[in-house]
């Protein structure tokens, strides 16, 4: 786990994941999602994901990464990118259910907040099938803890690391 003080603006992690059927179904049941075209969106290989339900996602494979969890941190919001008249995200093709994606998260700003809190900005790139850009995503905010309670949470094994593929 890297502490506050150790993330640098220019970090590449990455993350390599696709969702089921069954998380889909599990997503939409809790999102209360009805929509008629992602109920009957089928094609050979599986279902459209709604974007929603693809930035949930991505955005907790960034908190189960090895460098980022442990950390005391929480996503606080989105800038967007001032060339996107401030809008964040950009949904470049279809993802469906079963497609395996690679996710890159760049640290895109680092500062602090107060004695007690930082913030970082985290831009995510998801590749699918045959490296094809199916979504980007700019200045996704998170506020970290800077020093982590004694005893507090450390890596069990669990998440991917920028050096797994």
């Amino acid at each position: 786990m890297k502490r506050f003080d150790e993330f640098c603006t220019g970090d590449r992690l990455q993350s390599e994941f696709a969702i089921t059927e069954k998380e889909l179904d599990r997503y939409m049941e809790f999102a209360h999602v009805k929509n008629v075209f992602l109920e009957e969106g089928q094609r050979a290989g599986g279902r459209v994901i709604p974007g929603r339900a693809l930035l949930s996602r991505i955005e907790g494979e960034f908190s189960r990464l090895e460098e980022v969890y442990g950390n005391y941190i929480i996503l606080a919001g989105f800038d967007g990118d001032p060339e996107w008249d401030g809008r964040s995200t950009r949904f470049l093709a279809a993802v469906h259910t079963g497609d395996t994606l690679r996710v890159t998260f760049v640290i895109s700003g680092v500062a602090d907040v107060n004695d007690e809190y930082g913030r970082i900005s985290v831009d995510y790139e998801a590749t699918g099938e045959g490296g094809k850009l199916v979504l980007l995503s700019r200045r996704n905010i998170y506020r970290v803890r800077k020093n982590q309670p004694a005893g507090g949470h450390g890596m069990t094994g669990s998440g991917v690391s920028a050096t797994e593929s």
